[in-house]
């Protein structure tokens, strides 16, 4: 065999390898789910669950190993707003750097979004 025939046959094990590792990943989560949600059900447990995901107006809750993680959506909207102002300035800034370096011809050109 040649070198390019072992290695396409060496990078499609390897891929067979990785899918494998996937289905069983997927197989043993399936089972722990399962598992999970029958336990839950005879025992009547219904405060803590193996993954899960559960909305109350603003407020978001995920279940993940038993915790429950309560996000505020109003809070994420500010941080997101925040950051996106933030990276605006910087472009802007960018922009007008760059605008300034170049020839006077070629300044008077306005073609960013930024500018009103």
């Amino acid at each position: 065999m040649s070198r390019m025939e072992l290695k396409k046959q060496r990078k499609k094990s390897t891929r067979m390898v990785k899918l494998l590792f996937l289905l069983i990943f997927l197989l043993l989560l399936g089972g722990l789910m399962a598992t999970d949600y029958t336990m839950r059900e005879m025992l009547a447990i219904y405060d803590g669950k193996l993954l899960g995901y559960e909305r109350m107006e603003d407020l978001h809750g995920i279940y993940l190993m038993g915790n429950i993680y309560y996000i505020d959506g109003a809070l994420v909207r500010e941080k997101v707003s925040l950051w996106t102002s933030e990276i605006r300035e910087w472009i802007d800034k960018g922009y007008r750097w760059i605008k300034d370096k170049l020839p006077i011809n070629m300044g008077s050109l306005s073609f960013c979004i930024f500018e009103g």
